[in-house]
């Protein structure tokens, strides 16, 4: 059992997919015989064979930011400013202005400059929005909401 166990692992560290028996046995064209055979699980195996197997991928793609104003106000400005030190003051960069409720702006990510930023932003009813520090690379999803 230790054996197959670390079989399976191998495969899924490799990306392999690992199927059941019966899966196998079609595959390779030869009948799936067990001794309980009740015709479910060789659908089943044959559906495991036709279907690929989906991976999910993150809803914003690494290196790009996407803003979203969820507020009543109007977001007058957005910048991001790096934390990482470049040998003198880190300049602040808009990325978003002039955002009605329920805009979107999309922006890329500076690479060059981290992954961690300090985000500050003003609305027209006055109000300010202040993050110390988010890692963009992680997650560059910025939804503003009352």
């Amino acid at each position: 059992m230790l054996k197959r166990s670390a079989l399976a692992c191998a495969a899924f560290v490799c990306g392999l997919a690992v199927l059941p028996l019966a899966a196998q046995s079609l595959a390779m064209g030869r009948s799936a015989s067990s001794p309980a055979t009740d015709g479910r699980s060789v659908a089943t195996a044959q559906l495991a064979i036709q279907q690929p197997i989906r991976i999910v991928m993150p809803a914003v793609p690494v290196g790009r930011i996407v803003v979203q104003n969820r507020r009543r106000a109007t977001l007058l400005d957005l910048s991001i400013t790096p934390l990482k030190k470049t040998g003198g003051r880190a300049k602040p960069r808009v990325i978003a202005h002039d955002l009605a409720t329920d805009q979107k702006a999309v922006a890329s990510l500076p690479k060059e400059q981290g992954c961690h930023f300090a985000i500050r932003g003003h609305f027209d009813d006055a109000t300010k929005v202040t993050i110390a520090r988010r890692n963009l690379c992680r997650d560059g999803a910025i939804t503003l909401a009352d």
